[in-house]
């Protein structure tokens, strides 16, 4: 497949799986700038992981029926949405934002299942799926470097503003992806 497409796909999996590839960061920062405690933070992160988890199921039994390029912009829309709310995560009460965080994951795992499906009917997947895990880790290596120098500055609600806009962006990349 060609490089362009490989790198836009891959770019768009990791937008879906950005929250997760700078978790400590996220988490510390829930502690340190919205006042949670230890336990709420890791529950506000668990809930985006079940909502991946729970979506995945349903998306993996249908998705030789879907089109992908539908399912990862529903994905990328709820991402946005719930990424977006989550702005107001000192304002509002904890189960909303934790609400929040599952539907975040459920979208991010139509955009997910989207990446790896589109990747596995390719004439290369293995090359493309290596190459979406290398920019996976250097995504993660950047942020995981970057976001602290950064997250005292712009908060929490800087972060998600972030996190909603790379949803709403990587809009532009489902082109990219097979319908099928």
């Amino acid at each position: 497949e060609q490089p362009a497409r490989t790198a836009a796909i891959a770019t768009l999996g990791a937008v879906a799986l950005f929250p997760l590839l700078v978790l400590p960061i996220i988490v510390g920062g829930f502690v340190d700038y919205i006042g949670m405690t230890e336990s709420q933070a890791g529950w506000a992160t668990a809930t985006g992981a079940l909502g991946a988890a729970l979506a995945a199921i349903p998306v993996a039994l249908t998705i030789h029926h879907l089109d992908l390029r539908r399912l990862a912009t529903a994905g990328l829309i709820v991402m946005a949405i719930a990424d977006a709310l989550s702005i107001a995560a000192l304002s509002i009460p904890v189960e909303a934002f934790f609400a929040l965080r599952f539907m975040s994951g459920v979208g991010a795992a139509g955009v997910y299942a989207s990446v790896v499906s589109g990747y596995a009917a390719w004439d290369a997947p293995d090359r493309a799926y290596g190459f979406f895990m290398g920019v996976q880790f250097a995504i993660s290596a950047a942020g995981l470097y970057f976001l602290p120098l950064i997250l005292p500055t712009i908060g929490i609600e800087g972060l998600y503003a972030g996190i909603a806009s790379m949803d709403l962006v990587a809009i532009g990349l489902v082109t990219r992806l097979p319908a099928r």
